[in-house]
């Protein structure tokens, strides 16, 4: 079995614009080339909308709300220190420069996760 073909992300409507300008910049920074794409991990969509718990914790999660994407969760993996992404990769990077959050620096790691919201 290939890749599954992912055709859109599911995000709330309040975080699409912002998203549309983070998937645009990376794909420039690309030069358009998917292979440079792959390079950085950014063509590997692990998550976005569903209805949960956060895991380990007692709130709602961002995705369920349509405010948080997961990207290569293989290497990435919640609570790993040895992560792929780092705040430098052109994703996390686009995404930091727009004011989502990155999951890379918290207590317990999840690099994987990004999102278009503050949680006090």
């Amino acid at each position: 079995m290939g890749p599954l073909h992912i055709p859109y992300i599911k995000i709330n409507k309040i975080a699409a614009e912002s998203l549309t300008r983070v998937l645009n910049e990376v794909w420039d920074w690309a030069g358009k080339d998917p292979g440079k794409i792959a390079s950085i991990h950014a063509d590997q969509f692990s998550g976005d909308w569903v209805i949960r718990q956060a895991r380990g914790l007692k709130m709602i999660s961002m995705h369920s709300y349509g405010l948080a994407i997961d990207f290569d969760a293989p290497h990435n993996r919640l609570g790993s220190k040895n992560h792929f992404f780092q705040k430098d990769n052109p994703l996390i990077k686009a995404f930091l420069d727009e004011n989502w959050v990155s999951g890379i620096g918290w207590s317990r790691p999840d690099a994987m996760h990004v999102q278009a919201a503050r949680v006090a």
